[in-house]
């Protein structure tokens, strides 16, 4: 195996919310779940949810205008709202207000 493309990595979100460990639904988020309220925003390449620690997950999207999107807009379910973060690949010019 070569890893080959190197440098722009594809932006990595931080998926977290209330989950306790002896919760068997994981706070009503199941893989399909995640997967089904984030690729509306855009193609999703990877979502690994934390076995080590229930209530976290990481999402891997396809384009960084996906990931900015799911961080603005994605709430999450209503009775546990979902926590986004950036994990890598986040635009260097996110900050400050936009001048649309």
């Amino acid at each position: 195996g070569s890893s080959g493309s190197s440098g722009q990595g594809t932006p990595k979100l931080k998926l977290k919310w209330k989950c306790k460990k002896e919760d068997e639904s994981k706070g009503g988020y199941s893989k399909d779940v995640l997967l089904r309220l984030l690729q509306k925003y855009g193609e999703v390449l990877n979502l690994v949810l934390s076995s080590k620690k229930p209530g976290t997950a990481v999402v891997e999207f396809a384009t960084v205008k996906a990931a900015e999107l799911a961080v603005q807009n994605e709430v999450g379910l209503v009775d546990n709202p979902l926590k986004i973060s950036w994990l890598e690949g986040q635009p260097q010019d996110a900050s400050g207000p936009s001048s649309g």
